[in-house]
């Protein structure tokens, strides 16, 4: 779930104000959160990540994601 997180921050992806999720993406990568940096970045080395995880497919799964989008209203 970090992993996703930070990935959605990273490619502001959400329903907050343009430019947010990079704002807060970059706090996050600041000496403050080093500990928690470091734990996603080992996470993302586990064998078992690495054989699962694709990046570039996540991103365009929640690119469609209508709860993500900032001007679509998802169906209920």
């Amino acid at each position: 779930m970090l992993v996703r997180i930070r990935l959605l921050l990273k490619h502001d992806m959400g329903k907050y104000p343009v430019g947010e999720g990079v704002k807060l993406f970059e706090i996050l990568q600041g000496p403050k959160f080093a500990r928690l940096t470091k734990y996603i970045d080992d996470v993302q080395q586990w064998p078992t990540f690495k054989s699962t995880w694709d990046e570039a497919k996540s991103i365009g799964s929640w690119k469609k994601n209508p709860y993500l989008m900032r001007n679509a209203q998802p169906s209920q």
